[in-house]
């Protein structure tokens, strides 16, 4: 549908004003439709004080219809574009966390390059503990090396982290949308680093929710849309596979450690140890180990 207004000269309205600098006097505007959406409108003015034909109404309608097919055209390509990057940001973490199998080499190579695809300031990886009652602090990227030197040294009760602990109870991202108000937020915390938003993501696989990954940024007052959420989360979840599979590789070799050390005292008892030397030695590789 086109509307055309006329406009008095001491009318109350605010008009714009044309190339020629007087102001518009009569307006024509037609709306701009993908699908069954309305996006917008295109609008024409001029100075004279008479109305538009129905023929400048169609010839609008049809510019506003090739508006219309740009603007969809445009949002395509930017979704293609989009998958295009999700699909290369997995291969990369793909990638980072299967060239090794070393736990602080993976850890490393997860936050970082979850920070960077994600266009984030700041990231970190918490650890339970044992006991899954504390939080140890496993890797950071994005802060200078004395800091992360000694933020690494660092272990907090489940409880007294507020984010960790909803997190990882709910089983779901937290997205903080303005971290300088939000109830969880530790303040001080925030202003010392100037973060705008947060996003806390669970590290979860198979059934069970062992880590968490954080990544803050202090370049915007809102966090990514829900949809850039589900991806970082993916990230997450195949991050977490990744962690699991070096965890594993750490204890299969410190079991094969232990089954050497055991076989080398083996080979030095007589042809018939007791059993007492044998619970003594495998006594032995425990307080070592």
């Amino acid at each position: 549908m086109s509307f055309a207004f006329r406009r008095d000269e001491d009318g109350p309205l605010a008009w714009p004003q044309c190339r020629d600098g007087n102001l518009a006097r009569a307006s024509l505007a037609v709306p701009i439709v993908t699908g069954v959406r309305t996006i917008g409108a295109l609008s024409v003015y001029r100075t004279e004080a008479r109305p538009f034909e129905s023929q400048e109404a169609r010839v609008l309608s049809l510019l506003a219809e090739g508006a219309a097919m740009a603007l969809e055209n445009q949002r395509l390509l930017a979704q293609e574009e989009e998958r295009r990057r999700r699909a290369t940001a997995l291969m990369q973490v793909a990638q980072a966390t299967t060239s090794t199998l070393d736990l602080n080499e993976v850890l490393d190579r997860v936050v970082e390059t979850t920070v960077r695809l994600t266009g984030a300031d700041r990231g970190s990886i918490w650890l339970f503990d044992q006991t899954k009652t504390q939080l140890l602090s496993a890797a950071i990227y994005g802060t200078d090396p004395e800091f992360a030197a000694q933020w690494r040294r660092r272990a907090f009760r489940l409880e007294e982290e507020n984010l960790s602990y909803w997190v990882l109870t709910h089983g779901e991202p937290l997205a903080i949308y303005d971290a300088a108000s939000h109830p969880l937020t530790d303040k001080r915390a925030v202003s010392f680093f100037g973060d705008k938003s947060i996003l806390v993501m669970p590290l979860s696989w198979r059934m069970r929710r062992w880590a968490l990954s954080s990544s803050t940024t202090s370049t915007a007052t809102m966090p990514s849309p829900a949809e850039e959420v589900e991806f970082t989360l993916t990230l997450a979840s195949q991050a977490a596979v990744a962690i699991s599979n070096a965890q594993l590789y750490a204890r299969s070799r410190e079991e094969g450690e232990a089954l050497r050390w055991s076989m080398r005292q083996l080979g030095s008892m007589p042809a018939t140890p007791n059993l007492d030397e044998v619970c003594n030695s495998s006594s032995m590789w425990r307080r070592a180990s």
